[in-house]
C-alpha cells in the first residue's frame, strides 16, 4: 500500500520510518534496531559498490547510527568494511526485532481505530 501511494526506497531507513509515521501513524522504534539496520545497509552498499572500502557516502550514511550495536567503532575513509558471522546474526536480530516492533505498533493503531 505504501510503495503504490509514494516512491519510497526502502533501503533508506528515515524514508521508511516516515513512511510508516505519514501514512500509518506509526513511529517511536528502537534507535539501536534503526541504527544497527542503517549499518548494514550502508556497509551492504559499500561492500557490493565500492569493494568494502569507506568513502564519504558511507560516513554520511552511519553518521548519525551511533546507537547501534554492531561496528561502534569509528569509521574512516579508507577503511575495510567487514562483518563477521556474529555481526550478521546481530544485525539479524536487530531486523527481526525492528518489524516485531513494527507489528506491534500497527497492530496498536488498528486496535484504537477499531474503539
Amino acid at each position: 500500500m505504501i510503495v503504490q501511494k509514494k516512491d519510497i526506497n526502502f533501503q533508506n531507513m528515515q524514508a521508511g520510518l516516515k513512511a510508516f509515521k505519514d501514512f500509518l501513524g506509526v513511529e517511536g522504534f528502537s534507535d539501536p534496531l534503526v541504527h544497527d539496520i542503517i549499518l548494514a545497509l550502508a556497509g551492504r552498499h559499500t561492500i557490493v559498490h565500492n569493494l568494502a572500502k569507506v568513502d564519504n557516502r558511507f560516513l554520511a550514511l552511519v553518521k548519525y547510527a551511533s546507537a547501534r550495536t554492531v561496528h561502534i567503532e569509528e569509521y574512516r575513509v579508507g577503511d575495510a568494511v567487514q562483518f563477521t558471522p556474529e555481526d550478521v546474526v546481530r544485525l539479524q536480530e536487530s531486523m527481526s526485532s525492528l518489524l516485531e516492533e513494527i507489528a506491534t505498533a500497527m497492530n496498536k493503531r488498528i486496535l484504537a481505530t477499531k474503539d
